[in-house]
């Protein structure tokens, strides 16, 4: 029972870890000078292929263990 519980919640932090990806990415594109109201759509999605290009696979490989992440991508890590 204890299993299924963790494999759920870390499955929902890795949602969680995906989907806010996918707003910084939107963030940065907008930043950028994509349009944010005109074509919202279009750019949303593209942050979403970018997140899942970069994002998806550390999670898949890391799982939503944020000190893992800075231990990978810092410099003294």
């Amino acid at each position: 029972m204890n299993s299924s519980s963790t494999k759920v919640t870390k499955i929902f932090r890795s949602c969680l870890l995906f989907f806010t990806s996918c707003l910084i990415f939107h963030g940065i594109i907008v930043l950028y000078g994509a349009p944010l109201l005109v074509s919202f759509r279009e750019t949303f999605l593209f942050a979403v292929l970018l997140s899942t290009f970069t994002t998806l696979r550390c999670l898949c490989m890391l799982g939503p263990n944020v000190q893992a992440w800075i231990r990978v991508f810092s410099k003294n890590g």
